[in-house]
């Protein structure tokens, strides 16, 4: 019982997280306009890590998105050493950011899929209307 309760707060402490980041990613795309620093750049993610994001429809966010789950670990992991429960939050934090990611994947590859008919449809109709295939490529796409 302990496992499928770790393995369900894993799951549901990533989902969280991800909908967390998405509500910061919101906020963070508003203030990309102003400059900045050189020092405050992260640094570059391992491609494995660089891929699973790309897969996940997160790419351009990826190297924020990881700073933040590697500081809310660092947190845990601080917290770990004063109370029982940081241990846990620790746990859940390592197996659930992982997690959440390959679970974001599935949603972005099945929304992926989902919208392919519509495209091809947007194609065909651009075609009946007279327009060469690049233009109607691009009339679908937007």
């Amino acid at each position: 019982m302990t496992v499928a309760a770790a393995t369900t707060g894993a799951v549901l402490a990533g989902l969280v997280a991800l909908g967390s980041a998405r509500r910061w990613l919101a906020g963070e795309r508003a203030r990309r306009r102003l400059p900045k620093r050189a020092s405050m750049r992260p640094l570059p993610l391992p491609q494995p890590v660089a891929q699973a994001f790309r897969r996940a429809g997160l790419a351009e966010d990826a190297e924020r998105l990881a700073a933040v789950w590697v500081a809310a670990l660092v947190t845990a992991l601080l917290l770990s050493t004063v109370t029982p429960s940081g241990r846990i939050l620790f746990a859940v934090g390592l197996a659930g950011g992982p997690l959440a990611l390959v679970l974001a994947a599935g949603r972005h590859e099945h929304r992926r899929t989902a919208q392919l008919p519509e495209a091809l449809d947007a194609i065909a109709a651009g075609l009946r209307g007279g327009l060469a295939l690049p233009a109607a490529i691009a009339g679908a796409a937007t």
